[in-house]
């Protein structure tokens, strides 16, 4: 993307049109300077949801998603299975 130098001006109630195409959008406003302004734009993630997006987490999430999808859960292994995953977790 070419730098596009642009110059706006912020209203009586401190705020900055910077166009439609940004309406909605989540940024992160980094004050580099006195003055200057980086504005980017950004995703949040909750601070209680950050470990999903780890690596090791990552890797256990697919193995956990292929066993559920090979194994099926029926009334006459429920308490097997609820074992397992309670061996597990107690070991992790």
């Amino acid at each position: 993307m070419v730098a596009q130098l642009t110059a706006k001006t912020i209203d009586p109630n401190g705020q900055i049109f910077l166009g439609l195409e940004f309406a909605g959008k989540k940024v992160f406003i980094d004050a580099v300077d006195a003055g200057v302004w980086l504005i980017r734009t950004a995703d949040y993630i909750p601070k209680n949801e950050r470990w999903i997006h780890e690596p090791d987490e990552q890797k256990k999430l697919e193995e956990a998603m292929s066993w559920a999808v090979e194994h099926d859960v029926t009334s006459e292994n429920t308490p097997e299975i609820l074992n397992k995953l309670e061996n597990e977790i107690e070991n992790a």
